[in-house]
């Protein structure tokens, strides 16, 4: 989220703060464990998301974002709030690793439409797997409700709370599984090619 008002140390107006992550873990048997965090609204979250990342990190050979600077840039973000977590989530960095580049050089479709997204690419490259079925269906809606969960919680009952952390839950869910699906008809097509 990027709140226009810092609310924790060494943020800065409207600054990125990463306060959820979502991962997919990929075992040697080709099955999936997912993994994922979202702050609670007490007090800093980033050392407590920066602790997660690192465990469920620790010991990937690879780590695959989509638009990787802007998940370098939270890594070090979190780097920072967290020092003693630093020198690992800076190595995690070091081995990400972005499929867009490839998609930009080597796949073009028009359904695309000129955009790169992950939702542009996705759609006509794995179109069984969209985000229609989501309460949250895009970044934008993402953050906003992120900012309404953490930095205006006393005005969320219980339940509405406990609905809009289900509901981004999903949401990042489903981006990181669009990841796993978008690498499948990438390998797909390269061996097709």
């Amino acid at each position: 989220m990027d709140p226009a008002i810092p609310v924790w140390p060494r943020c800065r107006p409207y600054a990125n703060v990463p306060v959820q992550f979502s991962c997919h873990v990929e075992h040697a048997d080709g099955t999936f464990t997912h993994h994922q965090a979202i702050a609670n609204g007490n007090g800093d979250p980033r050392p407590e998301i920066a602790r997660r990342v690192a465990d469920v990190c620790r010991g990937a050979r690879t780590v695959v974002a989509y638009y990787s600077p802007f998940e370098a840039e939270c890594l070090e973000q979190l780097a920072v709030a967290a020092p003693e977590r630093a020198a690992e989530l800076r190595e995690i960095a070091s081995r990400l690793r972005d499929p867009l580049p490839i998609l930009r050089d080597f796949v073009y479709h028009p359904e695309f439409r000129g955009s790169f997204s992950l939702k542009s690419v996705l759609r006509p490259l794995v179109p069984e797997l969209g985000y229609d079925d989501l309460e949250i269906r895009e970044g934008g809606l993402a953050s906003v409700q992120l900012k309404r969960l953490l930095l205006d919680s006393r005005r969320l009952d219980p339940p509405q709370a406990q609905h809009i952390r289900g509901a981004l839950e999903r949401y990042a869910e489903r981006d990181t599984w669009a990841m796993v699906k978008l690498l499948e008809r990438l390998h797909a097509i390269a061996k097709a090619g």
